[in-house]
């Protein structure tokens, strides 16, 4: 259950930086969102199955 609280947070935070860096870190928000976007998905992947 931390693990998944752990990514949980992870990725919201990798969405974040992808969003609000965009412009400045261009490669690397886009780097930032992709594995954001990835961890999020494995996240609601993980909590279906706890369910």
């Amino acid at each position: 259950m931390r693990t998944l609280i752990f990514l949980i947070v992870m990725s919201a935070f990798m969405i974040w930086f992808g969003i609000n860096f965009r412009q400045v870190y261009s490669r690397l928000a886009t780097a930032s969102l992709v594995i954001g976007g990835l961890l999020a998905v494995l996240t609601l992947l993980g909590i279906l199955r706890l369910v």
